[in-house]
């Protein structure tokens, strides 16, 4: 579920709304819904301002240009946009604004829905648009955050400086929870060169900046925030987000130098961390040591059973029956792709079309096709097309090397060539025998 945001005026807003520390929240708030309602209503600024003010004057109490508003214009205003309701409510503080954001970070669900629910309710404004976009979040809410990110995009020129740089790192967490990695990145390039003063929001934005960069492999980028993080000093920087971030360091450490050992993940104290956060720690975790052993089978054996033994909970979850077709495709035999087989077959929601399923799908496809014919068909049809678009690393790697495999077997050489000179940053191709079997 994609956002269509305006991605390149969102920059501007943010060093615009820096400027803005002199005009009052009253203002800024009655900028915030005649803005607002003047989009609903379709209205253009001519349209608005007519009998009223001059279009100038308008269009700088949106952007927050003026101080305060004038009293003459203001029921005019109201009278011509309908807006009758939200000015008795009371507007949303940013320390309100910022207790919302500091109970999302921290897990503590429970505290942001009572912020949620004391918003005086219905009036918009920025504020309460994001604090409503962080509940949804913690709902697992998307559809209705996506309609409220529409919604803020139109009024982002009327917010302050903390309000908008909020408004990206929500953007950003709803992109990197439905795995849209590169959507996120688009949004938090917008804060690469502005001074975040808060150190909550900071360490947040940092800590999604490596989110990010991990998963698409910019490995300059991952290093840097992760050092801006780890020299920001963050005292309340909670835990879990700790063990997140060291669990993701390990893993960029086992993937880009093999055979490090790694023994962090084996000393890691569960009892210490929220339930909510330990299956992504521990995913993190396995995928270090997966790619830590890479071609040494004997041990990836042992992995694999180990995570099927120790983790019977977790292997009903597709992110972990992807992570388990990726140790079997590295294993590369027949015992493994049928032990797979069967985990897929009574994993959770095995029905739907996840980037997860789907790999797993095409790990068992590889396996059993032992033409290579039927292997590219599918990669043709539902792979290949978007395989720039393809968010986890592992995923594309493995979509691209047995494909390039298959072509080989094929005789379609000049298919790999045009695959080879569209994905350039993609690693070198092994040579594989194919154990096949029947699924």
């Amino acid at each position: 579920m994609l956002l269509s945001l305006d991605i390149n005026s969102l920059h501007d807003c943010v060093v615009s709304s820096s400027k803005r520390h002199l005009v009052n929240k009253e203002t800024e708030y009655i900028a915030q819904i005649v803005k607002h309602k003047r989009h609903v209503l379709d209205y253009t600024l001519q349209e608005t301002s007519k009998g009223i003010c001059c279009v100038s004057y308008l269009s700088k109490l949106e952007n927050l240009y003026v101080p305060s508003i004038n009293e003459e214009y203001l029921p005019l205003l109201c009278e011509k946009l309908d807006i009758k309701e939200e000015l008795s409510k009371s507007f949303v503080s940013e320390e309100v604004l910022s207790k919302a954001f500091k109970a999302y970070f921290s897990h503590k669900y429970d505290r942001l829905k009572e912020i949620y629910e004391s918003i005086d309710a219905p009036c918009f404004s920025a504020s309460s648009g994001i604090i409503t976009c962080l509940y949804m979040l913690s709902k697992n809410n998307y559809t209705s955050c996506n309609e409220i990110f529409q919604s803020l995009d139109v009024i982002k020129g009327a917010m302050k400086f903390y309000e908008a740089s909020l408004f990206i790192y929500a953007v950003s967490e709803y992109s990197i929870r439905l795995n849209n990695y590169k959507e996120a990145y688009e949004f938090l390039i917008n804060l690469d060169d502005i001074n975040i003063r808060d150190n909550y929001l900071a360490s947040a934005i940092y800590e999604n900046n490596i989110r990010v960069s991990f998963h698409l492999r910019n490995d300059i980028r991952f290093m840097y925030f992760y050092n801006k993080l780890k020299n920001l000093n963050f005292l309340g920087f909670p835990m879990n987000h700790n063990f997140i971030i060291q669990s993701m360091y390990d893993c960029y450490i086992a993937r880009s130098f093999k055979y490090i050992n790694l023994d962090s993940f084996s000393q890691v104290d569960y009892s210490l961390i929220d339930s909510d956060v330990i299956d992504e720690i521990k995913y993190y975790g396995y995928l270090s040591q997966a790619e830590m052993l890479h071609e040494d089978e004997y041990n990836l054996k042992l992995l694999f059973d180990k995570i099927v033994t120790t983790e019977k909970e977790l292997i009903k979850i597709p992110v972990y029956v992807a992570l388990l077709a990726y140790i079997a495709y590295l294993i590369n035999e027949l015992e493994y792709y049928e032990k797979l087989d069967i985990i897929n077959h009574n994993s959770i929601v095995i029905t739907l079309d996840t980037p997860d399923i789907r790999f797993t799908n095409f790990v068992l496809l590889y396996a059993s096709d032992l033409s290579n014919e039927n292997l590219v068909d599918h990669a043709k049809e539902t792979i290949i097309n978007n395989l720039e678009k393809e968010q986890n690393y592992i995923y594309s790697y493995v979509y691209k090397e047995c494909y390039e495999n298959a072509l080989l077997v094929l005789n379609k050489y000049r298919d790999v060539c045009l695959i080879e000179k569209s994905y350039k940053n993609t690693s070198h191709i092994r040579d594989r025998r194919i154990y096949s079997f029947e699924i």
